[in-house]
């Protein structure tokens, strides 16, 4: 899984705004809608997901949520449901969004087994402490990239390689999809 958000504090690129201010003054129908500004506005964003969908996800598929929140509360959610014959366990850290982490305790209380890795002075999960970590009923590690609030850049690479080697079902939540 791959999720980009782009941080709040990011100015957007100038063409990007001009793209936006075009699409919202002529072309703003439904892209859900069965008349002609409804299937011009579906045409241009089933073009825009294929171009994405070939850059980032080749045979896969971009789903596209109102934000980060949705996004974190879909990915976890669903892949616990998805993999709960598996097991139960899911690893995050102590210092995830509020979005991961709300939604960790959602299901911790649905019956999952969430632990919260401790980070070390610099704001770091150890690659280590995620491997110790894990076990046969692991199903999910979410580790964010980049911290908002510290600017932390985690481990994921070597995280995501001790979670590959330890047990390729378990789903990685991390930028790189790896």
């Amino acid at each position: 899984m791959i999720y980009l958000d782009n941080s709040a504090t990011t100015r957007q690129y100038d063409e990007v705004t001009e793209l936006m201010y075009k699409m919202a003054k002529e072309n703003y129908g439904n892209p859900s809608s069965l008349h002609a500004l409804g299937f011009d506005a579906g045409n241009i964003l089933y073009d825009a997901r294929g171009e994405i969908e070939s850059m980032l996800a080749p045979g896969g598929q971009v789903i596209f949520t109102s934000g980060g929140t949705e996004s974190d509360n879909m990915a976890l959610v669903s892949t616990a449901r998805k993999m709960k014959r598996r097991g139960k366990r899911i690893l995050t850290t102590r210092i995830e969004h509020p979005a991961i982490l709300e939604t960790c305790r959602r299901l911790a209380d649905d019956g999952y087994d969430v632990e919260y890795l401790s980070v070390d002075s610099s704001g770091c999960v150890s690659p280590e402490d995620v491997a110790d970590a894990l076990t046969e009923d692991t199903i999910l590690v979410s580790i964010m990239t980049v911290n908002n609030e510290t600017g932390a850049i985690q481990p994921v690479l070597p995280a995501s390689k001790a979670v590959r080697e330890f047990n390729n079902h378990v789903l990685r939540n991390d930028s790189y999809g790896l």
